[in-house]
């Protein structure tokens, strides 16, 4: 399926691609600030809630990818 993908659509999945991948980083970075929120509840959640989004618009860029025929990793 890779020979169908057109130019346009190859530099558009480089740009998702980029975004998956700032997406992943944020992950990584929300998780390790949960664990240091500690006894600060609201806190905590509010990195939970952004944690939440943001596996959810790393999905999505994931799924677009694929549509588009190419393969999300984020590099």
């Amino acid at each position: 399926m890779a020979e169908d993908i057109t130019a346009r659509d190859a530099k558009l999945i480089q740009y998702l691609n980029e975004a998956y991948g700032k997406e992943k980083e944020l992950e990584a970075a929300l998780q390790a600030h949960i664990k240091m929120a500690g006894g600060r509840a609201t806190y905590k959640k509010r990195l939970q809630d952004h944690l939440k989004e943001t596996k959810a618009q790393a999905r999505g860029l994931e799924r677009r990818i694929k549509q588009l025929g190419g393969k999300a990793d984020g590099s």
